[in-house]
């Protein structure tokens, strides 16, 4: 019996190669696996530096084998590697060195040396015949469609942002927190979105995790633009990261329960990333913040670059004008108003007043605070005199569904389909004001009618909303404060991490000590660090 056959026998999933040998024969695995050795050599950089001298000078296009080898040559010397033969042949239709040798790209683009200049005229482009793959293989910039861009900073609200974008009616063109291969998950889609929504106001996020593909992304937006970021004190921010939920566990009945559940099986069960300060590049779960997780920023993953994140500036260079936002400025009690100054400032929509309690609320709970909701309590008439638990009547008709959910989440359909009976259900106005208790429309009145399942079920709110106060409770006791972070930096054993986070949070803040001194001076905690670090310098 072979090795790969005991295996599957065993369990183990055989590959497709021997799952096309045990079902068609030899003669097909080995025309498989060559075409799989085939493909893998063709994604090969040496054999495409091969291939792409062949495809140029063996094309059918009429110029010169001398001009060909020359614009072979233009491309390499760009960095520029293409094997797909319909791509090479636009391109020998194109009148590239021509470009390249003129005045003009000389002047903007070769003098200034700009890592990725178009291998055509900006300003003559055909953007609807050219396919985004291979205008971002030629560095061609995005189409001018685009009126901001965002200068994105995790931790920093920007869920709370992209929120408030979406409802000033700004068209965010890409996903600003994919950080992998820029060229598929930003260049092209936001090439596709502005050639599709010329006329909508649109944004461009650009995030801070830096990767070699994100250089040239940054640098192919030359439109003369200005830009957002939202800034916060680097200590609050690292509080946020190591405070940050790695994944919640709901079970079903997490989310969906009934009038007999007990309400210590009701949450769901949290953790979050956490490092050792030997190894901070490996990763595990932790059932509470640990402060050792600082090493995270110690060693070049993304948390690193997070604090790294002046390396985007140098690569956009045609930002009008940055207007850095802080934190402050987006609290329940200014963020509306920050967000119609910032509409009159760059001509997008302001936000509608009747939106304004969503700007008053907050958008995300990623330290572990009602991740879980929204929740829905099956509220059955066969479960008032109960007093076990029985989840039967989960599956049975004739219950009514009760709705938890917080006042920001509440949805469209729930507005119009749904009566909130928060302050009918609670006597007393709940601590936690943004919670609301939703029934829909035509349940109410079967509600109201049973009083008993009225009282059974304003009994059990009020103890799952106590139980889940305490659970709320011992959450944020664990939580990690600005405080402990300076705590432990001022250590010396932490000297280095200090050093390593002091180095590239003063390159990342120079230029908002330049431009918003206001704003850095009002970090609290991080003039804090500051003093730290002088300190030990002494």
């Amino acid at each position: 019996m072979s090795s790969r056959l005991f295996l599957y026998l065993k369990g183990f999933p055989m590959s497709k190669g021997s799952q096309i040998h045990k079902r068609f024969g030899l003669k097909f695995a080995i025309a498989y696996k060559a075409r799989k050795i085939k493909k893998k050599i063709a994604s090969q950089v040496f054999y495409q530096s091969l291939q792409m001298p062949y495809l140029i000078l063996h094309s059918q296009n009429p110029k010169s084998f001398k001009e060909k080898w020359r614009i072979y040559r233009t491309l390499r010397k760009y960095k520029i590697l293409i094997t797909h033969s319909k791509s090479l042949a636009f391109i020998l239709k194109q009148d590239i060195l021509q470009w390249l040798e003129s005045k003009e790209c000389k002047e903007q683009y070769l003098d200034t040396n700009h890592p990725y200049p178009p291998l055509l005229n900006p300003k003559n482009i055909d953007y609807l015949n050219i396919p985004a793959e291979l205008a971002w293989e030629m560095n061609l910039p995005l189409p001018p469609y685009y009126d901001l861009i965002w200068l994105k900073l995790d931790g920093n609200g920007h869920n709370a942002y992209r929120k408030f974008m979406e409802l000033c009616k700004i068209n965010n063109v890409n996903q600003e927190w994919t950080t992998q291969d820029d060229k598929k998950t930003h260049y092209i889609p936001c090439y596709h979105a502005l050639l599709t929504n010329p006329n909508a106001y649109n944004l461009i996020s650009v995030h801070e995790y830096f990767t070699p593909s994100h250089a040239k992304f940054c640098a192919l937006i030359d439109k003369k633009v200005p830009a957002i970021c939202n800034v916060r004190d680097p200590i609050e921010t690292f509080k946020h990261f190591l405070n940050h939920l790695d994944s919640w566990d709901c079970t079903p009945l997490t989310k969906r329960f009934n009038l007999t559940c007990h309400y210590k099986d009701l949450f769901p069960t949290l953790s979050y990333a956490a490092c050792h300060t030997e190894n901070p590049s490996s990763l595990f779960s932790s059932k509470v913040p640990l402060i050792s997780s600082l090493y995270i920023y110690s060693h070049a993953g993304w948390q690193n670059q997070s604090i790294s994140f002046y390396k985007r500036l140098e690569y956009l260079k045609n930002l009008t004008h940055i207007e850095y936002i802080d934190m402050s400025e987006i609290s329940k009690d200014k963020a509306f108003d920050t967000w119609i100054r910032l509409a009159n400032q760059f001509g997008f929509t302001p936000p509608k007043l009747e939106d304004k309690y969503i700007f008053e609320g907050r958008i995300n709970n990623n330290t572990g605070e009602f991740m879980h909701f929204p929740v829905v309590l099956y509220a059955h008439p066969n479960d008032i005199e109960k007093t076990t638990e029985d989840l039967t009547s989960l599956s049975l008709k004739g219950g009514i569904e009760i709705v938890l959910t917080l006042k920001q989440r509440i949805t469209q359909e729930q507005r119009e389909s749904y009566q909130d009976i928060t302050d009918f259900t609670f006597e007393t106005p709940l601590s936690y004001r943004e919670i609301r208790i939703l029934i829909k429309n035509e349940e109410l009145s079967t509600l109201k009618a049973n009083a008993k399942l009225l009282t059974r079920i304003k009994e059990f709110l009020a103890g799952y909303i106590a139980a889940y106060h305490n659970e709320l409770a011992r959450i944020k006791a664990a939580l990690i404060t600005p405080q402990d972070i300076l705590e432990y930096l001022k250590k010396d054993e932490h000297k280095n991490l200090r050093k390593e986070i002091k180095e590239n949070l003063a390159k990342s803040l120079e230029d908002v000590q330049n431009k918003r001194p206001d704003i850095v001076e009002s970090w609290k905690y991080y003039q804090e660090f500051v003093k730290i670090c002088q300190k030990n310098l002494q």
